[in-house]
């Protein structure tokens, strides 16, 4: 009888290769963030890129590293161009509209945040809608690929700042509390918008808008996605990125980033006259310039200005006859001591 051995081979089927990195089937919509945030930590620092887009709070800090590059177009419309392929439209004339949106705020030469393409590709995605072809899914393929391979090289000097070494902390210490970590990647992107655009504060129902077309985010009913001038396309794309990979708009900032107006000074000079606010209610009261005076000068423009009463007082008509010398005197002395010493 043949021997039968006890140890269990494996089949040469089932041998897989572990030097290449396996993207898991997910999405990058709302709530398909993995709990093992650990695990894309180790995945980014091994293979880079791939598995960065695969994390949501990691493609937060990796937009606010491209916005701090004045960059952050490529990686909007990759996300965008992502999305579009694998969204489910209604009808196709939602997908040409979504399309049409996508050519305006990116691709076409009046794009306020137009990608770095050749002519050639931003000729044949035009002519795409110039000749009324019908809208595929992959119009968008060629140039998606291009912007790939820019993400490539912008992810080569991510790795490099500091703000990488803070997303890792990110992934493998913030994964208990999964709220606070969204808000604090959402912070990283308002914070780089704030200090490379100095664009502070958004439209109220900006939030409102973009969340309305969850979870499908196929309408594209915010017309300011595609206006013209990039303080103000930017923040929406913005809003509608973090929204819908992370479900945390941007904040709205419209009374904290404007304190309310201090109060009028009150130690103003005799000569001093504030326009009555009912008089005129869009006067605007302006400190002048003694108001904002050392206290040292404050206080001799006050022995300057009794001594002055002290004087007019003397030469008056019906005022004592033997105190204004003493007093004119003494208030002599001590204004001329006063001012040497100024």
């Amino acid at each position: 009888m043949p021997a039968i051995s006890s140890g269990s081979s494996r089949p040469a089927s089932r041998e897989a290769d572990d030097s290449t990195f396996r993207p898991r089937k997910r999405s990058l919509s709302v709530g398909g963030e993995s709990r093992c945030n650990d695990f894309y930590a180790r995945q980014i620092e091994q293979y880079g890129l791939e598995p960065l887009l695969g994390s949501p709070v990691a493609t937060c800090y990796f937009l606010a590293s491209l916005i701090a590059s004045f960059a952050p177009e490529s990686l909007l419309f990759y996300l965008e161009a992502e999305h579009f392929r694998t969204a489910a439209f209604a009808d196709n004339a939602l997908r040409t509209r979504y399309a049409k949106g996508l050519y305006k705020a990116f691709i076409s030469q009046r794009a306020p945040m137009e990608i770095n393409i050749s002519h050639n590709m931003r000729l044949r995605v035009s002519n795409v809608f110039r000749n009324a072809e019908p809208v595929t899914p992959m119009i968008f393929q060629e140039t998606q690929s291009h912007v790939r391979a820019l993400l490539e090289q912008e992810f080569s000097q991510f790795r490099q700042r500091a703000l990488f070494a803070r997303m890792l902390a990110e992934l493998t210490t913030g994964r208990k509390d999964g709220h606070a970590q969204h808000v604090r990647a959402v912070g990283a992107v308002y914070d780089a918008l704030s200090a490379t655009y100095s664009i502070r504060s958004l439209s109220a129902n900006k939030a409102r808008l973009v969340q309305a077309e969850a979870p499908s985010f196929t309408k594209f009913a915010d017309m300011e996605l595609t206006s013209s001038e990039l303080r103000v396309a930017l923040p929406a794309w913005l809003c509608r990125t973090t929204i819908r990979l992370l479900d945390t708009p941007l904040p709205s900032l419209h009374e904290s980033m404007h304190p309310p107006a201090s109060a009028p000074p009150t130690d103003l000079p005799p000569s001093t006259s504030l326009p009555h606010p009912r008089g005129n209610p869009h006067a605007v009261v302006l400190a002048t310039a003694s108001a904002k005076k050392p206290t040292k000068q404050k206080s001799m423009q006050r022995l300057r200005f009794r001594f002055q009463l002290d004087s007019n007082s003397s030469h008056s008509p019906g005022g004592p006859s033997s105190a204004p010398a003493t007093v004119k005197s003494r208030w002599e002395s001590l204004w001329s001591s006063r001012r040497r010493k100024a």
